[in-house]
């Protein structure tokens, strides 16, 4: 599994593994303007509190959506070696396919009338419409309601539904950018005052070839030619480092119990709904469904709550599908993202900034301070995935029946990730993967995983901590696995083998670890690797065969 790695090379837009195709087609970044602040998310790191705590801290606005449909095998089917992967979804039946497309119907000049010249709250007329262009909605409007019945089907490859903030066209050269100060200096910073954001970017790679460096942050003082910024910043910009300003459009809230969808899903590569610079995007209750890319998209976005029914994006990685329930990119911060999100390549995943509305920010850009807590079933790829981008990011994992196709429950890749109580269970690779690419400490504290069908529970090829929780029904294989190079710290934590034969607790090859809790139910309790060294192992053990074996 140390190969994992979905990217699709060569492709000019994304760049980072899990790379989606293109979210809109050309000349489609129309631009609408705004300014504003944004709220803040809870932050990865330090003690936190359990699931159903932190979800009603984040205001968490309740599960929507009924029903779905499939577009690739489901866990009902024979997954690899011709096992059922996981057991039987326990969503409602689905429905097979988007709604059907006849004639040179095209609702889309009377929607984006409707927007253009609607008051603040617009609500959609009831009733199937087919849209053959996609709709920009203008800064005046403030709420969109899709009433319970109305379906929008976009009838091509366009975004169907999009809200732009604005970006200064040309970059000014940024003279000093250290990580974790809060300023930064500009060679210019006419018309720049106190409130405005600021995208801030290099040609630092955060991944060779794929991602670079970039956050956004808002201007608190401006004190000759530097800018003191709202928060730290996350890195320091050395190659070619420059600085847009950036005007939010305000708010937008996509409400009601309506439905967005692809008539061709297989034949296309737009979102549904992509924001860019906006200020506190709100979707909630809305169904979006049948998506060749990422349902939904956001890009530089502050603050904000996605809660909707997303369900059946295209996982076809040979033919550039990268169907992704919610894809939170480049600059987006202190975003909470919620829900219900199924038979998707993976419900939420962080990357850079690829589509961009100005050529220099392209493939830059990390999510920030991102809250993900939606209810996650039967991905076919990883259940939630953070790509290399990203530092913050809290997770509070409902996840089951994940890697229908291939892979398992969580993949960590990005940097500072805490996974905060919640369950993962019947996965088919693994639990939980921290890549070697996952920066700072990956925390993993109160998490229950269970039921991985070939893999390990929790697989560690970079340093992470492991409080409390649990991992079982791993059958032969690890329950954790800790990699050569690594210090994994397991601090109480129990390890339950279930009795299944050959199962062992803990396979150690990694340096300075630290390790206390009980390995029970287990062939071996701790496998020690060659490359194991200066360990300090001081678990309980419960009907334990072997307790403690070294392997030559």
């Amino acid at each position: 599994m140390g190969g994992y790695d979905d990217s699709v090379p060569g492709r000019p837009g994304p760049g980072s593994p899990g790379s989606p195709g293109s979210s809109g087609s050309p000349g489609s970044a129309r631009a609408a303007g705004g300014a504003g602040g944004g709220a803040r998310a809870p932050r990865g790191g330090g003690p936190g509190p359990s699931r159903r705590s932190l979800l009603v801290a984040a205001g968490g606005l309740g599960l929507a959506g009924v029903g779905g449909a499939v577009l690739w095998r489901s866990l009902g089917d024979d997954g690899p070696g011709g096992a059922a992967a996981g057991p039987a979804p326990r969503t409602p039946a689905p429905s097979q396919t988007p709604s059907p497309v006849t004639g040179a119907d095209d609702a889309s000049p009377e929607l984006q009338g409707l927007l253009d010249a609607g008051d603040a709250r617009v609500v959609l007329p009831e009733g199937s419409h087919v849209l053959r262009s996609g709709l920009v909605v203008p800064p005046h409007v403030r709420e969109i309601e899709v009433p319970e019945g109305t379906v929008l089907t976009m009838a091509g490859d366009e975004v169907l539904l999009r809200r732009n903030g604005r970006i200064e066209q040309q970059p000014r050269q940024v003279v000093t950018a250290v990580q974790g100060a809060d300023a930064v200096r500009l060679a210019d910073v006419s018309g720049i005052r106190a409130g405005a954001w600021v995208y801030l970017c290099s040609d630092d790679w955060l991944k060779e070839g794929k991602s670079k460096r970039g956050m956004l942050r808002r201007v608190e003082a401006v004190e000759g030619d530097l800018l003191r910024v709202d928060k730290p910043l996350i890195s320091s910009l050395s190659t070619a480092p420059r600085a847009h300003v950036v005007a939010l459009a305000p708010s937008l809230a996509l409400t009601g119990a309506g439905a967005l969808e692809n008539a061709d899903p297989q034949g296309t590569f737009s979102n549904l709904v992509r924001l860019d610079f906006v200020e506190s995007p709100e979707v909630a209750g809305v169904e979006l469904r049948f998506c060749g890319s990422a349902a939904l998209r956001t890009f530089g976005t502050v603050g904000g709550t996605i809660d909707a029914y997303i369900h059946d994006c295209v996982d076809d990685q040979g033919r550039n599908h990268y169907g992704y329930g919610v894809s939170c990119t480049s600059t987006t911060r202190d975003l909470r993202v919620l829900g219900r999100i199924e038979r998707v390549r993976h419900a939420f995943t962080t990357d850079h900034g690829y589509d961009a509305l100005v050529e220099s920010i392209a493939q830059t850009g990390e999510p920030e301070d991102i809250y993900v807590a939606p209810r996650v079933r039967e991905t076919s790829s990883t259940g939630i995935d953070t790509h290399e981008p990203g530092d913050g990011i809290t997770i509070v994992p409902d996840i089951e029946g994940c890697g229908t196709m291939k892979w398992g429950g969580m993949n960590v890749r990005a940097r500072n990730v805490t996974i905060q109580g919640g369950t993962v269970r019947d996965s088919n690779e693994w639990g939980i993967f921290v890549q070697p690419s996952a920066g700072g400490t990956t925390v993993i504290r109160d998490v229950e995983v269970s039921g991985v069908r070939d893999g390990r529970g929790v697989h560690c090829k970079a340093g992470a901590r492991i409080e409390g929780g649990s991992v079982s029904g791993f059958g032969d294989r690890f329950g954790i696995h800790i990699e050569p190079g690594t210090t994994v710290d397991v601090e109480g934590t129990r390890i339950d083998g279930g009795q299944a034969d050959g199962s062992r607790g803990i396979a150690l090859a990694g340096t300075s670890c630290s390790l206390t809790g009980t390995v029970a139910n287990c062939s071996v309790g701790v496998l020690e690797l060659p490359d194991a060294s200066d360990n300090r192992v001081l678990l309980d053990y419960d009907n334990v065969a072997r307790e403690v074996i070294s392997a030559t």
